[in-house]
């Protein structure tokens, strides 16, 4: 069976972009590096919002540090200026030490969860290993909510509600009608390569970088698993000119990394345009705040809300037809229920604009109208140890 891996497109085809003609052209001047204004053209709404939330991460930084090995943990979500922590049974010293300091910087609710998280991702395992064994069924989706009271699988139309057939996880589960996940510049880069650029392999399908990270003293480009394999070429969106090779895979997750000369800054403007920001470092993600995204093919869009902060999972046909499963994803809708993913899209960055440059959150994997689904950077730190371009 072939894999997903040789594909550079999406589930059922629409991820990817076809280009035309591969004749090369002269690519314009590199942007040079300016003081970042992407904070400061962001609509005055956007960046109240935003800067509104700031206490509150902060604040559930603190507490997720402690909670981290915490079993009775469910989740933790930004809510009205504050922070809710979701907690089965008994909350530890050490959890309520943090909760305490964290209440001099924002208001902490400590409120009662029926699962913990571990609970409902083992539930969530065993509904990926029921969508990844029948591919032809109506089910397709699955998240876990954030109070720690279950799961929510996704299906096709109000039929599939009632022909889900999931088996028993063990935790209740929420059966809805939802639109199939599709995995989803810019143009013409050029060297160091940035962020939100397109990318194309030798098969002639684009998708986007991601950031520019460091790994082992050597710079690479982060992008999504489900764009290409390790051993491919990758060159920028006009083919002028060779990008780098991908070096490494964590399928599962959703990730890939190439081997290439990249750069700290990512692109902020119209797919025209020579609009840019600097990333000046990452940050994890949490359920209630909003961000921005630059792919290539949308370019800069803001007013993602996250819905789930890293325990969404979806699955989908290949170009080759090949059934996968991509897990551990964060999932956020657009506020105004903008279109929020297009093809080309896959492996584009999400980040949170403020005064001093952009944070590094993520790196776009599908979507499907407002939805936007997308892996964290957190986790490509925790697998390969990168670190951003700064």
């Amino acid at each position: 069976m072939r894999s997903w891996k040789h594909s550079l497109c999406a589930a059922l085809g629409v991820a990817a972009m076809a280009l035309g003609s591969t004749t090369a052209t002269a690519a314009p001047p590199k942007p040079t590096p300016a003081p970042d204004t992407t904070y400061e053209n962001l609509p005055a709404a956007d960046r109240a919002a935003m800067r509104a939330q700031d206490k509150a991460r902060t604040a559930a930084d603190r507490i997720r540090r402690a909670v981290e090995a915490g079993h009775g943990f469910a989740g933790l979500e930004l809510h009205d200026g504050g922070v809710r922590l979701w907690y089965q049974g008994t909350v530890p010293t050490a959890v309520r030490t943090a909760v305490d300091d964290a209440r001099r910087t924002a208001p902490v609710e400590v409120l009662p969860a029926r699962y913990s998280l571990a609970e409902l991702t083992a539930a969530s395992d065993r509904v990926v290993d029921h969508l990844r064994a029948h591919p032809g069924g109506p089910a397709h989706r699955v998240s876990i909510a954030v109070d720690g009271s279950g799961l929510t699988v996704g299906v096709d139309g109000t039929s599939g509600v009632r022909s889900a057939g999931l088996p028993d996880v063990g935790a209740p589960v929420q059966v809805v009608v939802q639109d199939r996940v599709r995995p989803a510049g810019r143009s013409n880069d050029t060297s160091p390569f940035y962020g939100g650029g397109y990318l194309v392999a030798q098969e002639r399908w684009a998708c986007s970088a991601g950031f520019g990270v460091w790994r082992g003293g050597r710079k690479h480009l982060l992008t999504a698993g489900h764009c290409g394999r390790p051993g491919q070429t990758w060159r920028n969106g006009n083919q002028s000119l060779a990008v780098g090779t991908a070096v490494d895979e964590n399928p599962s997750q959703d990730l890939l990394l190439i081997a290439a000369s990249a750069d700290s800054h990512i692109f902020t403007g119209v797919q025209a345009g020579t609009s840019i920001g600097h990333v000046i470092g990452w940050q994890g993600v949490f359920t209630g705040e909003e961000l921005c995204s630059s792919a290539a093919t949308t370019t800069w869009l803001c007013g993602h809300v996250v819905l789930d902060a890293g325990n969404s999972s979806y699955c989908g046909h290949d170009a080759y037809g090949t059934w996968e499963c991509y897990t551990g994803l964060v999932r956020s809708r657009q506020e105004d229920n903008v279109i929020a993913v297009r093809s080309g899209d896959s492996g584009g960055p999400v980040v949170l604009p403020t005064p001093s440059g952009v944070i590094a959150k993520g790196m776009i994997s599908g979507g499907s109208g407002a939805d936007l689904l997308w892996q964290d950077f957190a986790t490509a730190n925790a697998i390969w140890g990168v670190t951003p371009v700064v």
